[in-house]
This record gives structure tokens, sequence and C-alpha cells, in this order.
């Protein structure tokens, strides 16, 4: 493990180690502030407790993991039978009469996506990128559900 993985996994443990002992801490002060019974006020604590870990857990991943939370646009090109093309170019053309139609929600945890259909000549013109322009982390799926590993991008 390098370091700044090691780093990483103690700042995580932490993450969920803080958020379950400030939730006890707060179960336990509520419990007793109630005029709760003993046996009552530590289980109010770990009850509390696990829901801090919840909380840290869920921060964990949108710290370290933000793309779960966050997923990248996937544009799905569809090939036509016979497409023996080792390579697709999408151009964005402002006379072009083809649209990339981005569909899905831009809250999080959920993810915007296209489909596109590809002539034989492997050259697609649409009149605007929308939702891909200037991502690098676009995720692009052949049709098959192959996913594309080349994408590039210029003026």
């Amino acid at each position: 493990m390098g370091g700044l993985a090691a780093a990483i996994a103690i700042v995580a443990v932490l993450m969920v180690a803080v958020g379950f002992a400030i939730a006890f801490w707060l179960g336990r002060k509520f419990a007793r502030m109630r005029g709760w019974p003993p046996s009552r006020i530590g289980l109010a604590g770990v009850l509390a407790g696990v829901g801090g870990m919840a909380i840290g857990v869920a921060a964990v991943s949108a710290t370290f993991l933000e793309s779960s939370w966050s997923p990248p646009p996937r544009l799905e090109i569809a090939v036509p039978a016979g497409y023996s093309r080792p390579w697709t170019i999408l151009l964005e053309d402002p006379r072009a009469p083809a649209t990339l139609d981005w569909r899905g929600s831009s809250l999080p945890l959920a993810q915007r996506h296209a489909r596109l259909a590809v002539p034989m000549s492997g050259v697609i013109r649409v009149r605007a990128l929308g939702e891909a322009i200037g991502r690098g982390d676009l995720e692009v799926v052949w049709s098959d559900g192959v996913p594309h590993n080349g994408t590039g991008g210029g003026p």
C-alpha cells in the first residue's frame, strides 16, 4: 500500500469512527436530559452511534468515491450490423441535422446518458455535444456493452 492509499484509509476509518463517537455522545446526552434509566442511556448511545457510522460511511463515499455520487455522463454508440472500423469520430457541427438527446437527471447518484447511431462511414456530426463537452471522464460504451477506452478531444 502506497503512502497516499494508507493516508486515505486512515482518514476514511477516522471519518467513520468520529461519526460514531459524536453520535454516541449526543445519543447518551439526549437520553440523560430526558431522564431515561441507565440501561436505556447506553442503548440510545449505541443506536445513535450506528446512525453516526452510517453518516460517516456516506461522507467517506462522497469524499473518496465521488463518481458514485456524481457519475460521469454516458454515451452509448450504436453501430450498424457489419461495422468493422476500429474507430468512430464524433464531430460538433452547428449545421449538422443530428442532435445528442441527453436523458436522465443531474441530481446526485443519477447519470445523464445519450444514445447515438453511427453511420457506416464512422463519422458522426452532431449539432452540439452538450454534456460531453470538456468531460475527460465521459463514459463511452459500444452498443454491445463493451466500454470504449480511447476517448480524445480537440478543437
